[in-house]
């Protein structure tokens, strides 16, 4: 069972890293035109690892739906997608997986140290 008091240290550090990346890749950006399949990998148990594997760089955002910090991650998640999409950076992938969906989830998110969320 994940926590709900205990605030996530690495949940924060990659909440500061994708702010910081997605300023990063806005500033890079052309203006070119962004694809259609351009959006955030949706994971769970049964496909995180094959997914982590097959893909040269992933970053994952381990959420719940209800965490505010979670909630304001996702709008700049998905502009940093476009951006990457834009800027033809194809080799990156960035991803969430919703570690309260299941017991599956739960336990790949404690794999990775996720411990819980914020209020």
């Amino acid at each position: 069972q994940i926590s709900t008091r205990h605030v996530c240290e690495s949940n924060r550090a990659m909440l500061r890293r994708a702010v910081l990346l997605l300023v990063c890749l806005l500033g890079a950006v052309v203006s070119s035109p962004v694809p259609d399949n351009a959006k955030v990998l949706r994971l769970d148990a049964n496909s995180f690892h094959a997914s982590v594997a097959s893909r040269r760089f992933v970053a994952v955002a381990f959420i719940a739906p209800w965490c505010a910090h979670c909630k304001r991650l996702e709008p700049e998640w998905q502009a940093a997608v476009r951006a990457l999409a834009a800027s033809g950076m194809r080799d990156i992938t960035l991803a969430t997986l919703d570690t309260t969906a299941d017991q599956e989830n739960a336990a790949v998110a404690k794999q990775h140290d996720v411990r819980g969320f914020p209020d």
